[in-house]
């Protein structure tokens, strides 16, 4: 049986901060290769620096933000905690880049990922130091097929408030795209 490949987005264009992260799996057996490109909405070398340099973490969380609150601060809290079904301990994972992907919860990307794939093609704004994430890099354990899937779950970029909080700059949520990246695939739900 031919499998198509499973493609999904979400836009930001948020506080200042606009961009998207595209996510690309082939088949359940292949690992997600996702390709962050946010920037600045003025695109100056001074905004870029400080939005890079306060960048705390990407998180995919349990639900999709609730669009009744769309309008509102809390927009981005209605997503519910980061997403993680395999129930790994917060309070005991390396800093960020410095385990496996499998010491992570699914939805911690900036634990993953940060400090990964340095041989693909980045345009990082800070190189060295940050939570940082602009290019394209692959992951394991962020799947788009079977039960722990993260299409139509929320994401959110943080940044640091001070030493201990974060809040959120900008949310959304993963919507499937046709192969091309052209389209939304349509949505169907069911009520039971």
């Amino acid at each position: 049986r031919h499998l198509e490949t499973k493609v999904a987005k979400t836009l930001i264009n948020s506080k200042g901060i606009k961009g998207e992260l595209t996510l690309m799996q082939r088949s359940i057996f292949e690992p997600t290769f996702l390709n962050f490109t946010f920037k600045t909405t003025d695109g100056s070398l001074k905004s870029d620096f400080e939005f890079a340099k306060n960048i705390a973490s990407y998180k995919i969380h349990e639900l999709p933000p609730s669009p009744i609150y769309e309008s509102e601060s809390q927009y981005c809290d209605t997503a519910g905690e980061i997403f993680n079904p395999r129930d790994i301990d917060q309070k005991n994972i390396p800093p960020p880049g410095y385990g496996t992907q499998d010491q992570y919860a699914i939805g911690d990307l900036s634990g993953k990922l940060t400090g990964r794939n340095k041989n693909e093609q980045h345009d990082f704004i800070i190189e060295d130091g940050t939570n940082e994430l602009n290019g394209i890099y692959w992951d394991i354990f962020a799947p788009l097929f079977g039960r722990h899937s993260i299409v139509y779950r929320g994401f959110s970029i943080n940044q640091r408030q001070d030493n201990a909080t974060e809040s959120p700059i900008g949310c959304s949520f993963f919507a499937l795209y046709d192969s091309n990246q052209r389209y939304q695939v349509q949505m169907q739900t069911a009520q039971v």
